[in-house]
């Protein structure tokens, strides 16, 4: 990652751990959250691990959104995670044929 990013990164990182405060109306537990591990997973994406004052562990996923100029970061669902794998699996598919196409035309 290069070193714009992962400035940004840190700043977002330190933004997201003063939102999950124990004064958070959705946290009703009142659970603290302390940064475990930062792993990035590409030159725009990491995931960060958080954990609970109760024990588990919490995964936020970071992004790069260009239009916005900064990190955004999200608590993925089961259900956005399988969906993220269909699209994965969509995506590689649909290269593959790019792919397909690009090297036809080479051929000619």
């Amino acid at each position: 990652m290069e070193d714009r990013f992962y400035s940004k990164l840190m700043d977002r990182i330190a933004y997201a751990e003063q939102h999950l405060s124990a004064e958070r109306e959705s946290n009703v537990n009142n659970e603290t959250f302390a940064r475990h591990k930062i792993r990035i997973t590409s030159s725009r994406t990491a995931n960060v691990t958080f954990l609970k004052s109760g024990g588990k562990f919490v995964l936020l996923f970071f992004y790069w959104q260009p239009a916005m100029n900064e990190f955004v970061y999200m608590i993925p669902s089961d259900a956005d995670c399988l969906g993220l794998q269909h699209f994965l699996r969509d995506k590689l598919a649909l290269e593959n044929e790019n792919f397909k196409t690009w090297e036809s035309g080479l051929r000619s």
